[in-house]
């Protein structure tokens, strides 16, 4: 067996094992990827591989690279990756009914203030920022692991908003000052982050 012929086998077993992990027919996988089953049914027998922008849309789709699609697997690996496209699925909907239950609690007091006459009830909102973007950091960092440009983009948010809400919940009396003491915490996020890496 040639090279050719191994690479279109490692894909056809690929592509077969893939599509059964998501519990799809030839049919509905060539309806997805809108190419004919019978496309389809010539990659899983091996004999044709897709042109390399099918076989990227194919990778796409089952959620994998193109490489994984090239490289002979087991099954338990197709069931991993399987595990981690839920386990995805199931980071990003925590994440987003987190980042709800924040601005919503917000609304809460928001609507409490208001009630009660309170003048700046609306910096509820303010704080509602910092707050979500250390749950965001929190997730990111729970699934992803330490990845620095986020924690420093999403700390200086925090950091930045935090001193925000504060000012403007003490807006009469300006202290535009307070915002001097973020730029040596702004200072020492960067350096943790550089010290991290």
């Amino acid at each position: 067996m040639n090279e050719a012929e191994n690479l279109a086998k490692t894909v056809a077993g690929n592509l077969i094992a893939l599509r059964k992990a998501k519990g799809l027919t030839q049919q509905e996988l060539s309806d997805k990827l809108s190419y004919s089953d019978k496309s389809v049914s010539k990659w899983e027998r091996g004999a044709a591989v897709p042109r390399v922008e099918i076989l990227k849309e194919i990778a796409d789709f089952f959620g994998v690279s193109v490489d994984y699609l090239l490289i002979p697997h087991e099954e338990k690996d197709v069931n991993l990756t399987n595990k981690e496209l839920r386990r995805k699925a199931n980071w990003i909907v925590t994440t987003a009914m987190m980042f709800c239950f924040v601005w919503t609690i917000a609304s809460v007091i928001y609507g409490a203030l208001l009630s009660q006459g309170t003048e700046n009830a609306w910096v509820s909102f303010c704080y509602a920022i910092p707050v979500s973007a250390g749950t965001v950091l929190w997730m990111i960092n729970k699934y992803m692991g330490h990845q620095n440009w986020i924690f420093l983009t999403i700390a200086s948010i925090a950091l930045w908003t935090i001193l925000l809400a504060f000012y403007l919940n003490f807006l009469a009396l300006n202290l535009w000052y307070i915002f001097l003491a973020g730029i040596p915490v702004q200072v020492m996020v960067y350096l943790f982050t550089k010290y991290q890496s």
